[in-house]
């Protein structure tokens, strides 16, 4: 109930790790999800969190990489750990003693696997029933879809519909945030304000479709170069603003 109910996307995730790890005692338990478009981490970015904030979920574009002896089956697999078949969907801790690895699936497609750990070689056995745990992976992956489309619509009212950017609405928010955070820490903020030069004159002489694309390639300019816990938006009509944390002057200017 407690996954079901977990709100936002920063607090599923917790839930799905340190969570489960304390519920069961266990050694470890980390989360694969599949996330080619980077669209989960997106939405993290929005609440502020970094994904280093969630060293236990491993963000994949293909599942099957990490273990590919174990999530090309699809199917749950318990027993010894071995390193070279599930050292990747734990890493940075010691190696465990037996393992037990969910695939998580929606859509008859795998889309992640839960991964617990422990010290105790009898704790995961392929003697063992895996009907609750694979309850446990389905709500998982249910509630990882649920909690993320909700993201995304929330996302969308916050987005530029033209750049892809965020918009001002978006903006407003993040600031008080932003604000709040540097205060907190105290580390420097900085706010940067972009406009394109002449940018009338572009679309008189060329038209408003020639004007979008300026807009649109500007922002994919902008996008690439600033980093993931940088926010950048369109202010307005030509104008865009970027918030950077924990960033100087000086390394703002570079």
């Amino acid at each position: 109930i407690r996954l079901l109910e977990a709100e936002p996307l920063a607090v599923l995730l917790t839930g799905l790790t340190t969570g489960l790890r304390e519920a069961y005692e266990l050694n470890d338990a980390t989360l694969v999800v599949l996330d080619p478009d980077h669209e989960m981490r997106r939405a993290l970015a929005d609440l502020g969190e970094e994904t280093a904030e969630h060293p236990r979920v491993l963000f994949v574009a293909d599942v099957r990489a990490l273990a590919p002896a174990v999530l090309a089956r699809g199917r749950p697999w318990l027993g010894p750990f071995r390193e070279s078949t599930h050292g990747r969907l734990f890493p940075g801790n010691k190696a465990p003693q037996s393992v037990a690895v969910f695939p998580l699936r929606r859509r008859d497609a795998v889309v992640g696997s839960l991964n617990l750990a422990s010290d105790d070689p009898a704790r995961f056995t392929r003697q063992h029933g895996t009907e609750f745990l694979e309850h446990v992976a389905l709500i998982a992956a249910y509630s990882l879809e649920n909690t993320l489309n909700r993201a995304l619509l929330t996302r969308s009212g916050f987005t530029d519909a033209l750049t892809g950017l965020r918009n001002r609405r978006y903006l407003e928010a993040r600031l008080k945030e932003e604000l709040a955070r540097s205060q907190r820490d105290r580390q420097p903020l900085v706010c940067m304000l972009l406009d394109i030069d002449h940018f009338k004159r572009i679309n008189d002489e060329h038209g408003h479709l020639v004007g979008d694309h300026v807009l649109r390639e500007l922002a994919q300019r902008i996008g690439r170069e600033v980093r993931a816990s940088d926010v950048v938006a369109r202010y307005g009509g030509e104008e865009f603003l970027m918030l950077l944390p924990s960033t100087t002057a000086n390394s703002a200017h570079v």
